[in-house]
């Protein structure tokens, strides 16, 4: 039975072997979270001897990190299904900084009671010493429950799925994600899963300044499917607005409610880029075509990266 209701889980694995391990990760972090889990990504984080590295690093946002969240997002709706994982993104950057990320700790809006690696302890004699070391460096960061405990996921969990790892030696996964100042997309978000948390992380990677979101509301519910089962309209907003200021603090959020097929993005000129998924990209192109109507710059289109 699970013991705490918040954790954050660390991984420092490299990138590129996180979607082979993650299963089982999840599978016994489930065990331990019942509620919800943030994901904290520092590759290569060491505990060696005397020497800890307890400073968090840079994240290139590539094509590999994209391809890691969509793996891991699908992954956690199988595994754990019951957990509201969210993957901070604070510390992935499409853009080099000489600022330290989490130069100031970063208030969560559920304030993890454990913390949780996946990295393996050679000397057992040294655990205390880890566990301090886990601790200190995740305070360093993020906002906790007084008492923070940690644990190490125990050996032996993890296994190599050939399938998961079919594109790790392509290189274009290396490549960098384009940064947009103004970002738009829309939909219902209503009750967020993680086809929702997927494609609200690729546009916060994609996001340099401001993301727009249209939230559907009035008559575009209209013609949806169990309607009266849609949570109201602020209700929604305020869990997304609450996921994305887990994700990313650093950006600003414009949340909007949604009443037509075109919304905001037909009469705001600084908007230069507009993520969609397979469903809405006749959307995008209608919204595109008005834009030029209205002499404005059209929007590069993303699609989910």
């Amino acid at each position: 039975m699970a013991m705490f209701h918040t954790g954050i889980l660390v991984l420092t694995s490299p990138i590129s072997l996180i979607p082979s391990r993650i299963a089982p990760v999840l599978a016994a972090t489930a065990k331990i979270v019942k509620d919800t889990l943030y994901v904290h990504l520092h590759p290569g984080l060491g505990f060696t001897g005397n020497y800890v590295q307890t400073k968090p690093a840079f994240i290139a946002a590539n094509h590999e990190v994209s391809q890691l969240l969509t793996n891991l997002y699908t992954k956690s709706s199988h595994v754990c299904s019951h957990l509201d994982v969210r993957v901070v993104l604070s510390n992935v950057k499409n853009h080099t900084s000489t600022q330290q990320p989490f130069s100031s700790v970063q208030i969560l809006s559920e304030p993890p009671e454990v913390v949780l690696t996946d990295y393996r302890i050679i000397d057992v004699n040294q655990s205390n010493l880890y566990m301090q070391c886990l601790e200190k460096y995740t305070l360093g960061c993020y906002t906790c429950k007084p008492n923070l405990r940690a644990i190490f996921l125990p050996a032996g969990i993890d296994y190599l799925d050939s399938a998961s790892c079919s594109d790790m030696d392509d290189s274009s996964l290396c490549e960098s994600i384009p940064s947009y100042s103004d970002v738009v997309l829309g939909g219902t978000f209503d009750r967020l899963h993680s086809a929702h948390k997927i494609l609200l992380s690729m546009s916060c990677l994609l996001t340099g300044k401001r993301l727009l979101i249209g939230v559907a509301d009035g008559d575009l519910l209209k013609s949806k499917v169990l309607k009266e089962l849609i949570e109201p309209y602020q209700q929604r907003v305020e869990k997304l607005r609450k996921f994305l200021l887990d994700v990313n603090p650093a950006i600003q959020y414009d949340l909007v409610p949604l009443r037509d097929p075109y919304g905001p993005a037909i009469t705001d000129p600084n908007i230069n880029c507009i993520v969609v998924s397979d469903e809405t990209q006749k959307g995008a192109e209608a919204v595109n075509r008005k834009r030029r109507e209205n002499v404005m710059y059209t929007m590069k289109k993303m699609l989910r990266i």
